[in-house]
């Protein structure tokens, strides 16, 4: 459910129309808008995947989460605490966790100790 939040969210952000008075920003924008879509279409490949219990879905979501919570960080040292960052952080390390519980980890075919190890 939360990793259909995060992909409606980031599809709306991907569709956000950013206004900023030089031009170069414009470029930013798009930069932005093609980043936020290829998370938004990733997100949706792995809530998928995860919905039918496909192998390679764990380590992608273990990366994805890992690279927005880098984000996350990059973002509150840039721009300071915020609620939003707070709420953003909090979410990837309850992701982070709740896809390392041994017995989630069993019905992707992991090991119960091994991070990011191979299925066997």
């Amino acid at each position: 459910m939360v990793g259909s939040y995060v992909v409606l969210d980031y599809a709306y952000w991907a569709n956000w129309r950013f206004s900023y008075d030089e031009p170069v920003w414009g470029v930013l924008d798009v930069a932005l808008a093609l980043a936020y879509l290829a998370t938004s279409l990733t997100g949706l490949a792995i809530v998928s995947g995860l919905w039918s219990m496909k192998p390679w879905t764990w380590p992608t979501a273990i990366r994805l989460s890992c690279s927005l919570l880098g984000l996350g960080l990059l973002s509150v040292f840039l721009w300071g605490v915020t609620p939003i960052n707070l709420i953003g952080l909090t979410v990837q390390l309850g992701v982070l966790s709740y896809l390392n519980l041994a017995h989630v980890r069993g019905l992707f075919g992991r090991g119960p100790l091994a991070f990011m190890q191979s299925p066997g």
